[in-house]
């Protein structure tokens, strides 16, 4: 397919507590594709760029087992319950299948310590809605709202602002404001008129924020 737009440093906060790192920050890119007559929004998580404890994962070779030897010797001056959860990542590490395959930063295998379930992509014929938020946040962050409800993990923007994607975005469908809430920008409005007032409408909650 045709890419139409791409984004590195955006991440997603996996704060669900039921990992083993608390609120990791997983790296990916974002890309928009012309692909078979659809266009496609595809997220997938940087392999090389995940955070410390998921690389020692990853890595296959035998340097790698070498830096989780010393590992504990740091964690422990913390205090013992550490030394639990170092026991507990290092049996993960001794059930990650080995694969000796190097990284690939394009369609990486789905063995990389379960990293890969957040990756997702949907085609924009099942986009419904767009939340977006600048309000109190250094960065910006965008929400997909699917038309069967499904909603996907916020994508905040570290690197980059999120419009350049709605740009891109809009040259295949209509986005418009929600009447109930201004943050929310609706996919294929009835009116094709709005569109040509989007801009307009982008830059009003802007004034407002600055008062």
């Amino acid at each position: 397919g045709k890419i139409v737009y791409e984004q590195e440093g955006v991440y997603i906060h996996s704060s669900c507590g039921k990992t083993n790192d608390q609120d990791s920050l997983i790296s990916g890119i974002l890309r928009v594709l012309e692909k078979d007559a659809e266009v496609i929004v595809d997220w997938r998580p940087l392999d090389d760029a995940l955070d410390s404890s998921s690389i020692l994962y990853a890595g296959k070779d035998s340097s790698s087992v070498v830096e989780w030897t010393q590992a504990p010797k740091e964690r422990g001056l913390r205090g013992s319950e550490h030394l639990n959860s170092y026991e507990a990542e290092w049996d993960m590490v001794n059930t990650v299948p080995s694969k000796k395959k190097p990284h690939t930063t394009g369609d990486a295998p789905s063995h990389k310590n379960g990293k890969s379930k957040w990756s997702f992509l949907f085609s924009l014929t099942d986009l419904k809605s767009i939340k977006q938020n600048k309000e109190g946040m250094g960065w910006s962050y965008l929400v997909f709202c699917l038309k069967d409800d499904v909603v996907l993990p916020a994508l905040h923007f570290h690197q980059g602002d999120s419009k350049l994607l709605i740009d891109s975005l809009e040259k295949y469908v209509v986005l418009c404001e929600s009447p109930q809430d201004k943050r929310t920008l609706l996919v294929n409005c009835q009116s094709k008129s709005l569109s040509q007032s989007f801009e307009n409408l982008l830059d009003e909650p802007a004034y407002g924020l600055i008062q």
